[in-house]
């Protein structure tokens, strides 16, 4: 079956202030896929996602996103939703969870125009596929920390996007709120056809939701299933030891 590439990495290196940050990383994203990128801290993760994003150029080797350099591509709001790494906000902030969605289609309209009917209507159904329908009309710093989240994700979706690239999603959530997330997340790219990619340190929720794991800390050591992953992982003492301590022993994973 002809699969066709989303994101590809060829033979790519980054340099950031003197120091080889990502080295000889060699990857491809095929359309639909859900993909799991690990690491511990300071692996690289999230300048590979600003790779993808075309906010940053490789010292080294080509980044192509849907067969074109990223930083080239037109209208790219329109192909990726991306979701950033939750950071803390004023919970006075003067906007309700719909207004929140509605930012997601800003990169269409433009700050200075009002999304129309069609969008808003399209927003209503993403927020009653995400389960927040009863709370689009409450401040954004009222809701739980899982519904903030499921906010963000919807102005990341609102724009029908064909890839969802996720950085830390589900960090400061609980173990329930953490597969709720995720379990949307699945429902939303059969919805809309997408091709996922997400980052976390924590090996144990990635594992549990992506097909296929990159797993990187500058160089990339294993891109395969969560089995693979586990099993490679499991045999390397030398990286073995920095998930064993970010995620627990990993001879307690069950996949």
């Amino acid at each position: 079956m002809k699969t066709n590439p989303v994101v590809e990495f060829e033979h790519v290196y980054v340099f950031l202030q003197g120091r080889c940050v990502l080295e000889d990383i060699t990857f491809t994203v095929n359309e639909g896929d859900f993909i799991g990128v690990i690491g511990p801290n300071g692996a690289g993760k999230t300048t590979l996602l600003r790779l993808i994003l075309g906010l940053l150029q490789p010292a080294r080797g080509q980044v192509k996103l849907f067969g074109a350099n990223p930083a080239a591509l037109k209208r790219l709001n329109r192909k990726v939703g991306y979701l950033p790494q939750k950071s803390g906000f004023d919970r006075r902030f003067p906007l309700s969870v719909k207004d929140v969605v509605l930012l997601g289609f800003f990169g269409e309209t433009g700050l200075f125009k009002s999304p129309g009917q069609p969008e808003k209507k399209w927003s209503e159904e993403v927020m009653q596929r995400l389960g927040l329908a009863g709370h689009q009309d409450r401040p954004i710093g009222e809701v739980s920390g899982g519904q903030q989240q499921l906010a963000f994700l919807a102005s990341a979706l609102v724009s029908k996007p064909k890839l969802l690239i996720l950085d830390e999603p589900t960090n400061g959530l609980d173990p329930a709120a953490q597969n709720r997330f995720y379990n949307l997340v699945r429902e939303m790219q059969e919805f809309l056809s997408l091709t996922v990619i997400t980052v976390s340190h924590d090996l144990a929720t990635i594992s549990a939701n992506a097909d296929n794991i990159i797993c990187i800390n500058r160089t990339m050591h294993i891109h395969g299933s969560p089995a693979e992953v586990f099993k490679h992982l499991s045999e390397s003492h030398i990286y073995r030891c920095e998930f064993d301590l970010l995620s627990g022993p990993l001879n307690g994973w069950r996949g």
